[in-house]
């Protein structure tokens, strides 16, 4: 969080997320202020995006969609209660 309210500023939207080619590439998912701890795509919290297309073929193309949320006072609510 940039402005050390310790709440984190954007979310991840899990039901909005995927990625094209053709090949069958695998994305990962991180959290933490670092982004280095392990995480799922569930997590609302996710911190760090990282896709491995594998071997690409020349000319290939293909995309990684996701989408982050600008955190409002009810995802604080939920992100703070314990």
């Amino acid at each position: 969080s940039a402005d050390d309210d310790t709440v984190i500023d954007t979310l991840h939207v899990p039901s909005v997320i995927g990625a094209t080619s053709s090949n069958t590439g695998t994305a990962s998912y991180f959290s933490g202020a670092t982004g280095a701890t392990a995480s799922n795509d569930a997590n609302r919290e996710v911190t760090r995006y990282l896709y491995d297309a594998g071997n690409v073929v020349p000319g290939d193309s293909g995309t990684f969609t996701f989408q982050r949320k600008v955190t409002d006072e009810s995802d604080v609510e939920d992100l703070t209660t314990p």
